[in-house]
């Protein structure tokens, strides 16, 4: 009944951004050494804020695809428990280290859908090469969280780190977390994002959906250093 009901929430959820985004394209290009996305073809949601996706061809929305997509690992902590185990063990068979290369491109693909900061960040730590990356968009300074913080902290140039419960503002908490604030006349929120080493088993991302929680060890993304991945960098949020 609980896996029934984070699959009808899933649903709902996915059915909802379908109307939101489709046929969607981002490209990244070098500025000044920099690399950033620039919005191509996008189309805005009803709050006006800059629907960046990490896709970079168009896409259609297939809800068949995503329903079975790897995605559906956050439903199953056995089976995720199961993974990490054979990865600290180091005996990760060929199509288990695939199923999880999956689940995390999903994540990217999908996920960013519903948190489109946060799907841009993940790839650029798996696929990227340690680059600065600027993303722009309005959704964070307009977020009351945000908001409350610079109010506390009025007269302070630098605020932070900031560290936030998920459930807060998950937009925000899955991009960023242990981020700062430059707050002047260009406010900007910047962090380096590098997940956790191999050997650290204490940090993790909890997920909740319809009342289902799970919870992914950060070290499991360790598993794209095989591929060359997984280098950190420094991401700077910026208003359009």
């Amino acid at each position: 009944m609980n896996k029934l009901k984070v699959f009808i929430g899933i649903l709902v959820l996915l059915i909802i951004s379908s109307v939101v985004f489709v046929f969607i394209k981002t490209k990244f290009v070098k500025n000044d050494g920099q690399i950033e996305i620039i919005e191509n073809d996008i189309v805005k949601n009803i709050n006006q804020d800059i629907a960046i996706i990490p896709l970079e061809n168009e896409y259609t929305l297939d809800l068949y695809k995503i329903l079975n997509s790897n995605l559906l690992l956050l439903l199953d902590q056995d089976k995720i428990n199961d993974f990490v185990k054979k990865f600290d063990e180091n005996i990760l068979k060929g199509e288990e280290k695939n199923y999880i290369k999956g689940f995390y491109n999903d994540l990217i693909n999908y996920g960013g859908i519903l948190y489109p900061e946060a799907g841009i960040i993940l790839k650029q730590y798996i696929y990227g090469n340690g680059e600065e990356l600027i993303i722009r968009s309005n959704y964070f300074f307009e977020s009351q969280m945000i908001k409350n913080i610079l109010e506390r902290n009025s007269g302070k140039e630098i605020i932070g780190p900031i560290i936030i419960k998920t459930n807060e503002d998950p937009r925000i908490g899955y991009a960023v977390n242990g981020f700062y604030i430059k707050n002047v006349k260009d406010i900007e929120i910047y962090q380096y994002i590098k997940f956790a080493e191999r050997n650290n088993k204490e940090a993790y991302t909890p997920f909740e959906i319809n009342g289902i929680k799970a919870i992914l060890p950060h070290r499991l993304i360790r598993i794209f250093e095989e591929d060359n991945g997984c280098k950190g960098f420094t991401i700077r949020i910026i208003k359009e």
